[in-house]
């Protein structure tokens, strides 16, 4: 049942990339709720599952039922005038096309999701198997990028107006969760955490309606759902051991099972934006298109990026090091499965940074010509 309930959840994934009507898409993209939501409640560990179920529902309706009445209207609207475009319908509604937008991208931003709407995915993430939470950070959280940036067609002319409004809840947001995430002492929960600050850099990448900042959010996606993932199976890895998710009872792994160390290094250096990591191509694409927006964000960006290095130091070197429980000591060594899984995290990791380098590497001139300009710009006035 569990991989059955499994394959459904990647069915409605892969039937949601492919969907090009927009009624069908939204179906599937809501359909993903229902394997997630009987995971969690059927293989969850604790009894906090029943909350996190809660919470997963009643966010997921609250955002989606707006989306599901401007896309019945719109479809209307488009049908009674003969084909307009709704780009060209929403442009011309001045202020209730701002409103209209902002509903348009709040049903993805939960899905994401973005700080005051984040609520859910730590619950769920902690309360998930390893399994769904693979599949939660890998999967069901990349599409919500995907649904912005599909609907962006529909509003490009309406998120100049958003844009501020969404700067300033990615930066603020994510600085906040960062010292949430000082304060966290489950493994799970602060990675789950850990998520929603990319994400709401991300947001900021996505609403700039730059070549580069849409390139930006792409490393973060992919780099993010592999890093993350990867961890997650590392913390799994170690509660079913100790049947514990405390960093102040999970020490000592160098001694118990070394073999898994270098793997928990390239995941951590790798979430903290190392270089060559993807995650530092991202950083130059979206931190130089957010430091164009406002220059006085970097304080926000420096504090952002130095605090999720020392919350990650501290991940790991509080894994890694110290004394352990002597019961601990008693528990089986590292399976082949799970060597082999942990390995193909690090080898995805490997090949996405060979990709994105080789590729992306245009998107660096970009910006470095519009410097240029800019500047020539300057000095002509």
């Amino acid at each position: 049942m569990f991989s059955f309930l499994s394959f459904i959840m990647v069915l409605f994934l892969y039937l949601s990339f492919v969907s090009i009507n927009l009624i069908y898409f939204y179906i599937f993209f809501e359909a993903v709720l229902i394997p997630i939501f009987l995971l969690v409640i059927g293989w969850g560990y604790q009894p906090e599952r029943i909350q996190a179920r809660v919470y997963m529902l009643f966010y997921t309706l609250f955002a989606s039922l707006p989306l599901l009445i401007i896309i019945i209207l719109n479809k209307s609207y488009f049908l009674y005038l003969g084909g307009i475009v709704g780009e060209v319908q929403i442009s011309t509604w001045g202020l209730a096309g701002s409103l209209v937008a902002f509903f348009y991208i709040f049903a993805f931003l939960v899905k994401l999701p973005l700080f005051c709407v984040h609520l859910w995915l730590p619950k769920a993430h902690v309360e998930a198997p390893v399994a769904g939470s693979i599949i939660l950070a890998g999967l069901l959280l990349k599409l919500g990028r995907y649904g912005i940036w599909r609907i962006l067609s529909y509003i490009v002319s309406k998120v100049y107006n958003l844009s501020p409004f969404f700067m300033v809840l990615g930066l603020v947001g994510g600085l906040i969760v960062r010292f949430v995430c000082t304060m966290q002492v489950d493994m799970k929960a602060l990675v789950a955490y850990s998520s929603v600050v990319h994400i709401g850099i991300l947001v900021c990448g996505l609403v700039c309606l730059i070549d580069f900042g849409f390139e930006g959010s792409a490393c973060i996606i992919i780099g993010h759902g592999v890093v993350s993932s990867g961890l997650f199976y590392l913390v799994g890895c170690l509660y079913e051991r100790t049947r514990r998710r405390s960093l102040f009872i999970n020490k000592g792994i160098t001694v118990v099972i070394p073999s898994l160390t270098r793997l928990w290094f390239i995941l951590c250096i790798f979430n903290i934006r190392a270089p060559p990591s993807v995650n530092l191509l991202r950083e130059i694409l979206l931190t130089s298109r957010i430091l164009k927006w406002r220059w006085l964000s970097f304080l926000r960006l420096m504090l952002i990026n130095f605090i999720g290095i020392v919350f990650t130091f501290y991940l790991y070197s509080q894994r890694q090091q110290g004394k352990s429980l002597e019961s601990f000591l008693r528990f089986y060594p590292v399976a082949i499965r799970e060597y082999s899984l942990s390995m193909i995290h690090v080898r995805l990791v490997v090949r996405i940074v060979m990709f994105f380098w080789v590729f992306y590497s245009s998107s660096l001139e970009k910006i470095r010509d519009c410097d240029s300009w800019e500047a020539n710009f300057a000095l002509d006035n």
